[in-house]
């Protein structure tokens, strides 16, 4: 895989080459991000053509014309009745063909009339699996699609926007309103504009990825999965709302927003395809989000298919995991997920279940047999003595695999991790390198699968820290190709000796943790102390499938504390406001959580400022050293203090005015919303409007 600046280089090479060129512009992710670029290697060589069609969202064109006038981009906005071009109302499987042909014709008319010869547009490397039948015209016209030929993403695409801090990073798809359509109903005027006023109106309401399917008259209402509960509480107004609009009948679908869901037909890649894209949009947005803390608690030591079910007992929706797990370039299994009982307690269990002869027999290396009790224990769900010959696989032909999946880049990452870290443990127990290690026992289809389903669920649930106190492991023997070895087995030894973890040993015999569980632990902890005060948010069992003495079972816990800072004081007599003013920006600038000075009388009656400074302990010197540089103090006095925070994350909403981000704070039942200042600030020096009204104005937008 092309490394991403390389892909920006030969995007810019591409361009120019090109000389000048005409950008389809319709004010999407991909096309917002093609023509800023092509802006950037061209200068004013570059012409934005625009499509106002009757089937394309309103506020997209507010977009358009926003960016273009922002950017100071030429542009020329055609306007067209797209009910006019012959095939396009009869919605047959060829409307986007015909309609995409018919649009594209024009943009090169008129790229021609400015002397243009080029015209590009904003497809990328995804787009090629999916179901879009427009490509076929686009090809036949001869339009250049540039960011295919760089290779670039979707997900690098909206990564690369956030570099260049394009305000359509964060903008879900907007595809032209016929899509929601039922194929070969007829589109009229009538329904546009009833499926635009619907989705409008759910948008207002706080959902995201609306859909609004239309089926006769009745409206099938989709949003993202996260946002179908909120809606499901307003289903009331929602349904009433919608039947003003218009609909006969209102349904609200509880599997949240499907991609392509009115397309007639789409073979099993073009359906992977989709996930995968959705599964890309949900990771941009979660950037915008706190990352949860997830508490792995070892106490009967952990494996692969126990973290899994533990982490889907946390709320990891089952549907997606296994169209996640369908897309494994691997055969010979199927996914079990059902709920048991280990002593007493009612736990989730996540199973593999192999097809016959697909074992990888001289796995027992890693997980081996309890010479002494009979008892045996492995990632796997089947138990065999006797060795055949299977196919081994190296590192690299699993991390083929995984870059094979359609799972988020940051899956990826996390289960191309473990399996490195179990190379580096099995390499050093065979004294090879971590490349020529032939995998065992973590090169059967059901451990790729376990780890690959761990990566997943942590993706999803979009965790960031990571606690793990200790791992418990038991005692004895364990009977494998090599011989009798002892419990822990080398590679788990390894593995804990070189990653610091914690292991308890325990008096009950048994092998509690298998080298497939300390790789996780390796390589997603990142703590040991759980806080002094924590609340508990959700508990997830996962089941193992051994039967010892101790049952086999990891909670898992996702936890929220109050956050531990250190608030830096000093108080100062002799030092101008300006100063302080000064240092308060550079304080800031180094990354202090907050700064601010106010007014206060000294111990001999002067008058003088307090500066306070709330900043990581690890960041405490270097907010010292400041303070000492920009003011006159011969002192600081440092206290660690708790500080409880909201959960929030950043929206953006749209007023008649412009677009403004807005931070929103959940507290109880409770929603908060404040418009952030400097876009506030931005739009009432842009339209000389009281900074107060546009605030308000801003806060009204939001529903």
């Amino acid at each position: 895989m092309r490394d991403i600046n390389h892909k920006i280089e030969r995007l810019k090479k591409y361009l120019k080459k090109l000389g000048s060129v005409a950008v389809a512009f319709s004010g999407g992710v991909d096309s917002t991000f093609l023509l800023y670029v092509a802006k950037e290697v061209l200068g004013d060589k570059v012409l934005a053509i625009t499509i106002d069609g009757t089937a394309m969202p309103r506020k997209d064109m507010l977009d358009v014309k926003s960016f273009v006038r922002e950017e100071n981009i030429k542009h020329e906005m055609i306007k067209v009745d797209q009910l006019k071009i012959e095939g396009f109302k009869e919605n047959n499987e060829d409307r986007c063909y015909v309609c995409k042909k018919a649009l594209f014709t024009k943009i090169k008319e008129v790229a021609k009339e400015h002397g243009i010869d080029y015209v590009i547009e904003g497809s990328n490397i995804d787009d090629l699996s999916d179901f879009r039948p427009g490509m076929k015209a686009l090809e036949e016209l001869g339009i250049l699609s540039p960011m295919l030929d760089a290779e670039l993403t979707k997900k690098e695409i909206r990564e690369q926007s956030e570099i260049y801090d394009l305000k359509t990073v964060y903008k879900p798809s907007s595809p032209c309103l016929a899509t929601r359509i039922k194929s070969g109903e007829e589109i009229t005027e009538e329904k546009l504009r009833m499926i635009e006023e619907a989705e409008n109106y759910l948008k207002e309401t706080g959902a995201s990825q609306v859909r609004v399917r239309m089926i006769g008259n009745s409206a099938s209402v989709e949003v993202r999965k996260d946002k179908v509960g909120k809606l499901e509480k307003n289903r009331e107004s929602v349904v009433k709302k919608l039947k003003e609009i218009g609909f006969e009948d209102v349904r609200i679908d509880t599997k949240g927003y499907q991609k392509g869901h009115m397309n007639k037909t789409k073979t099993r890649d073009e359906s992977r395809s989709e996930e995968l894209m959705n599964t890309l949009f949900g990771e941009i947005m979660s950037k915008g989000k706190e990352k949860k803390t997830l508490y792995l608690e070892c106490a009967s030591g952990i494996s692969g298919d126990m973290t899994v079910a533990a982490l889907l007992d946390l709320g990891v929706d089952e549907e997606a995991l296994i169209n996640a797990l369908d897309s494994i370039p691997i055969d010979g299994y199927e996914i079990k997920i059902s709920r048991v009982m280990k002593a007493g307690i009612d736990c989730m269990d996540f199973d593999v279940v192999l097809e016959e002869d697909n074992h990888d027999h001289d796995m027992e290396y890693l997980h081996g047999h309890n010479h002494d009790k009979g008892h045996h224990h492995h990632d796997d769900k089947h138990h065999h003595e006797h060795h055949h010959h299977h196919e081994h696989r190296h590192l690299n032909d699993i991390l083929d695999i995984i870059d094979d999946t359609d799972i988020s880049e940051n899956a990826k990452d996390i289960a191309g991790r473990i399996f490195e870290i179990i190379a580096e443990a099995e390499a050093k127990a065979h004294a090879t390198s971590p490349e020529k290690v032939h995998f065992h026992e973590v090169g059967a289809v059901d451990s790729i699968v376990d780890i690959i389903a761990v990566a997943f669920c942590l993706d999803y649930l979009n965790i960031g820290d990571v606690i793990v106190r200790s791992v418990t492991e038991g005692t004895g023997t364990v009977r494998c190709a090599h011989g009798v070895l002892p419990v822990p087995v080398p590679a788990v030894e390894n593995i804990v000796s070189r990653y610091d973890i914690k292991l308890k040993i325990t008096d009950f015999e048994g092998e509690f943790v298998t080298p497939t569980g300390a790789a996780i632990v390796a390589a997603i902890s990142n703590r040991d102390v759980l806080p002094q005060e924590m609340k508990i948010v959700k508990t997830g069992y996962g089941a193992g499938k051994r039967e010892y003495e101790l049952p086999s079972i990891l909670r898992a816990m996702i936890v929220e504390n109050e956050e531990v800072v250190y608030m830096l004081e000093a108080t100062i007599d002799d030092c101008s406001s300006e100063a302080l003013a000064y240092c308060v920006e550079r304080l800031m600038e180094a990354g202090a959580k907050d700064a601010h000075f106010y007014q206060l009388f000294m111990k001999k009656g002067r008058p003088g400022w307090m500066l306070r400074v709330l900043c990581e302990e690890e960041d405490t010197e270097k907010m010292s050293n400041i303070i000492f540089k920009e003011t006159t103090t011969i002192g600081i006095k440092t206290i660690r203090v708790n500080r409880r925070i909201l959960p929030r994350e950043i929206i953006e909403v749209e007023t008649e005015f412009g677009k403004s981000r807005v931070k929103v704070c959940e507290l109880e039942d409770e929603t908060r919303y404040y418009p952030e200042y400097e876009d506030v600030a931005k739009l009432a020096r842009e339209n000389d409007i009281a900074f107060m009204e546009m605030y308000n104005i801003v806060k009204n937008s939001i529903s």
